[in-house]
């Protein structure tokens, strides 16, 4: 009813053509057909206009879902062991495809299930050799990484050391150390700054195991997995969500074990600054709608009497601080101790406020003592200075930290804010927005 009030014709049209597309599981063929002509139509500023774009990824599943029983039914005859390598070459020729699809055919390569198939193989194979060799759900950890993530060469190693060494490793997540370095000499001023205070930011929770949640690449066991039900599909924010799952399906026998071992990741990078910016921003309003956990956790709370009162209170204070100081934090330092001063009509008269900026600028003096650790520590985590940059960036890189208090308010704060507004006037994310990240090309 919405849709047929508030859309125009043409677009009317087109929201149709998606339900009918999601009913037959077919949407992801729509949509690359809308968008074969472009490379990376799903990036575009009309995709905010396609309500039902997120469900491309959902209809690859379920082809998936409809398609691979009846290949099970008709190959079963031929014995496990031959459907297993069916399975495996099918899975090598998807992966062939999807690896030449992105550099020849993109659009075709992102929206239809050949070039996906792989990935939900993956799976299939990994369930057939757990069952074949009779392998124990509690000897498996398994890892979720992004396409831009690159593990440490000692990552599983370290992995499975901390794993067996763990007392009570099914009621465990394992969090590394995510480094947002892959493209980072690339990236815009503002863009570096966010990427080297997010790592930095995580490597300093990697030391507070109490406040630590899953974020981005984590590792749990499949014993626990499978007893949560996998991920959420429901979720925005499905990894720290995954955390709050875990944390009262145990009935609060659930913790985050760090690993000192970096994952490194991409910084956002898209075609043009203004496109970038957008693409950070949207990317931050994602990360900043795990407030949506807020309710969960007060639900979940009230309904599970296992877990002490005390310690469900606290861990809900702990998740509502950390995203009101997020939204509140830079524009309570900037602006609010010289507030007083414009709002008092005795404001030179009064004590307290002309001592208000004073203190504030004390204290920031103090911080800037942590800003220069993270900027010493942000050359150390710094990947090689490409040929194609002259030493000159170096500098670039140093001076970028003016823009700072910009980049704090602009983006993290307002990202927040405008999260926590739209989930506050329901106007909920109805779709998980791919951050678009590019590399440049060595020269």
């Amino acid at each position: 009813p919405l849709a047929w009030v508030w859309m125009l014709p043409n677009q009317m049209k087109d929201f149709s053509q998606s339900l009918v597309a999601v009913s037959l599981f077919a949407s992801n063929i729509l949509f690359w057909l809308e968008n074969r002509a472009e490379i990376g139509g799903y990036f575009d500023a009309a995709a905010e206009e396609k309500p039902l774009l997120h469900t491309w990824s959902l209809a690859v599943e379920e082809q998936y879902y409809v398609l691979f029983p009846i290949f099970l039914i008709l190959a079963w005859r031929f014995g496990k062991n031959r459907v297993f390598w069916i399975i495996v070459v099918m899975a090598a020729i998807s992966l062939f495809l999807s690896e030449w699809g992105w550099r020849n055919k993109a659009t075709a390569n992102f929206y239809l299930a050949p070039a996906r198939a792989w990935e939900l193989f993956a799976g299939s194979i990994t369930a057939f050799i757990v069952l074949r060799k009779g392998i124990q759900k509690n000897n498996v950890i398994v890892t979720t990484l992004d396409a831009d993530n690159q593990p440490a060469k000692n990552y599983f190693s370290y992995l499975t050391f901390v794993y067996i060494t763990t007392k009570n490793r099914k009621y465990a997540s394992y969090q590394p150390v995510p480094m947002f370095v892959n493209n980072i000499w690339d990236a815009p001023a503002p863009m570096r700054i966010i990427a080297t205070s997010n790592s930095f930011w995580m490597l300093v929770q990697s030391m507070r195991p109490h406040l630590l949640r899953n974020f981005s690449a984590h590792a749990q066991s499949l014993d626990a997995l499978v007893e949560t039900d996998f991920w959420s599909t429901k979720t925005i924010v499905e990894d720290g969500h995954q955390y709050w799952r875990s944390f009262f399906a145990f009935d609060g026998n659930h913790d985050v074990v760090p690993l000192f071992v970096a994952v490194r990741q991409d910084a956002v990078l898209s075609k043009g600054y203004l496109r970038t910016f957008k693409a950070q921003f949207i990317q931050l309003r994602r990360w900043a709608w795990g407030v949506s956990d807020v309710a969960y956790v007060v639900r979940q709370s009230i309904n599970n009497k296992q877990i002490p009162f005390f310690r469900k209170l606290v861990k809900l204070l702990r998740l509502m601080e950390g995203h009101i100081s997020w939204a509140t934090a830079p524009i309570v330092i900037a602006f609010v101790p010289w507030l007083p001063g414009f709002l008092s009509p005795t404001s030179d008269q009064d004590i307290v406020v002309l001592s208000l900026p004073v203190i504030a600028s004390y204290i920031q003096t103090v911080a800037t003592g942590g800003i220069l650790v993270t900027i010493f520590l942000s050359f150390l985590m710094l990947p090689k200075r490409p040929e194609r940059y002259k030493r000159g960036r170096t500098v670039v890189l140093l001076l970028q930290w003016f823009l700072l208090p910009l980049t704090s308010i602009f983006f993290s704060a307002t990202a927040a804010l405008t999260a926590q507004t739209r989930l506050m006037m329901g106007k909920y994310l109805e779709q998980f927005d791919v951050t678009e990240k590019h590399r440049v090309e060595k020269s």
